[in-house]
């Protein structure tokens, strides 16, 4: 398989991982809680579920809320787009059109919320051992997730751009697309 990471950099626009010594500069969500940073190998590829996914931060920033991007792809020619991805208060849909220069194609991708049981077994998932909560304070009822998702695209071409559909409430932490 051969895969091409998609550069999310310029789209973020929210913080989903803290430091210990930072939680409570966690504004993620409504209640402050965030990814614990010390779990997430920002800046290395690290593969979900067999697919090859590259976290990314910038200052803060370190993944993006849908909301109406345009990403411009990597020249390559695909069949499928992968995304690492969350969805907040629950499961979350967005709509993603990819567009080539004579074609475009759209994607209804649905990403599962972002917690789950603190004893669940979760399995081809980027889970974390622990919640931070913006107190300090440690609980294990909850723990947050990451979900990759492979979309099949119509046919292997060279797809210029995808166009993300607005909703504040799916998160994308990373994007490759795949052949």
């Amino acid at each position: 398989m051969s895969a091409w990471h998609i550069s999310l950099r310029a789209h973020f626009n929210s913080r989903a991982a803290t430091s210990d010594h930072e939680r409570k500069r966690g504004g993620f969500n409504a209640w402050g809680n965030s990814f614990p940073r010390e779990e997430l190998t920002f800046g290395e590829v690290i593969d979900v579920d067999q697919i090859p996914f590259r976290l990314e931060r910038d200052g803060t920033l370190d993944h993006l809320e849908a909301a109406g991007q345009c990403v411009e792809l990597p020249r390559a020619r695909a069949s499928a787009l992968a995304l690492l991805a969350f969805g907040e208060m629950g499961p979350q849909r967005i709509r993603i059109v990819m567009e080539s220069d004579s074609d475009q194609h759209g994607l209804d991708v649905e990403a599962a919320g972002w917690l789950v049981d603190g004893t669940s077994q979760v399995e081809r998932a980027l889970d974390c051992t622990h919640l931070h909560y913006p107190g300090g304070y440690e609980l294990a009822h909850l723990r947050p997730v990451m979900w990759p998702y492979v979309c099949d695209l119509p046919r292997q071409r060279n797809w210029r751009r995808l166009r993300i559909e607005a909703n504040p409430l799916f998160h994308i932490a990373a994007a490759t697309l795949l052949a």
